[in-house]
């Protein structure tokens, strides 16, 4: 059984959640979540055990998806909806918040003739076009 003050920590902790964050939940889904927490339940172990799950499925896939031979340069659609899956719809760039309007193959298409999701980043246009003109920097540079 929980002492109060355990349940204090928590329901502090709900109303931080709410009020500080930006997370941006519907009314729906804030009435079940404090349901649960009325209910006792630990919201913060609730919401851990399904990102650990989610993050899990998302590891399995890619395992599954990362050995196939690529039948032509275009991405799978099952190899795109999991890398929207892991990512969101927003550039992979740290700090960036702009929608991904590129997957960038991190390591070569043209060398290892797969679309690895291990591989695979969702770019804004910007950090594409920053990411392949490194890329073109570094050949220069190994050529000479």
């Amino acid at each position: 059984m929980r002492d109060a003050k355990e349940n204090v920590h928590v329901n502090v902790n709900l109303q931080q959640l709410f009020a500080e964050s930006s997370l941006d939940l519907k009314p729906e889904t804030e009435a079940r979540l404090r349901e649960l927490q009325q209910k006792g339940l630990d919201l913060d172990a609730l919401i851990n055990e399904f990102l650990d799950k989610r993050e899990a499925e998302i590891s399995t896939e890619k395992a599954e998806l990362a050995d196939l031979p690529a039948k032509s340069r275009y991405i799978p659609v099952r190899v795109k909806r999991l890398i929207a899956a892991e990512y969101g719809h927003k550039c992979a760039a740290p700090g960036c918040r702009r929608e991904a309007k590129d997957l960038h193959h991190t390591a070569r298409y043209s060398l290892t003739k797969r679309h690895d999701p291990h591989f695979l980043a969702p770019l804004c246009s910007g950090h594409h076009e920053i990411a392949h003109s490194v890329d073109v920097k570094v050949q220069h540079w190994r050529q000479s």
